[in-house]
């Protein structure tokens, strides 16, 4: 839709030179000379057949675009956690699904579910709990949510660690995701990247 254009179903307006220099959506100012010489054919009371095609193709737009409301391109997340010793561990997110709406690291108490296996959170079905182990030297960890063949979801995600010997692994994390529409922890499978 183009700003500054006023559309009136059923009536037609020229543009008048004295709004040329206003801002914002012009007035409609008289009828157009053509329009108003015209003789009215039709009753009053009568639709016009203009109106009626309108009025007609209004259920099919609103069908259309209710139905937009995914998000078709790729979004990016990220969330950063300061350890005690001083490092900052980051956690990025990448959805070319379009699903995922917000995403939370490491809530506080963790939410209880399998420790290996995405699963849906008991109190929110639109919240999706990835779960993954990993150590003190983790710098980055990056997940990838991809849509696939059959309304299938694909997690992959990889973990860059700093350089040096690691003193402790076996860490466990929760990545949550909250999504719109829900995604059903059945639908998804994880993969770590080699």
């Amino acid at each position: 839709m183009r700003t500054g254009r006023r559309v009136v179903i059923g009536q037609a307006y020229e543009k008048d030179d004295r709004t040329s220099s206003r801002t914002g959506p012009e007035e409609p100012v008289a009828p157009t000379s053509r329009l108003a010489n015209m003789p009215r054919t039709t009753p009053s009371h009568r639709r016009r057949p203009g109106a009626a095609a309108l009025t007609a193709a209004l259920p099919v737009i609103v069908i259309v675009t209710a139905g937009c409301s995914r998000i078709d391109r790729p979004r990016s997340f990220a969330a950063s956690l300061d350890r005690t010793s001083g490092e900052t561990w980051t956690v990025q997110v990448v959805d070319n699904s379009g699903r995922v709406t917000n995403i939370d690291l490491d809530p506080a108490p963790a939410i209880r579910g399998p420790s290996d296996a995405p699963f849906n959170d008991p109190a929110a079905s639109s919240r999706l709990v990835v779960p993954w182990t990993g150590g003190s030297c983790d710098t980055l960890t990056s997940f990838t949510v991809e849509s696939g063949s059959g309304g299938q979801i694909t997690i992959s995600y990889d973990t860059a660690v700093a350089p040096g010997v690691c003193d402790l692994v076996g860490i466990g994390h929760q990545l949550v995701l909250e999504t719109d529409p829900a995604l059903p922890a059945a639908i998804v499978t994880l993969r770590r990247l080699p």
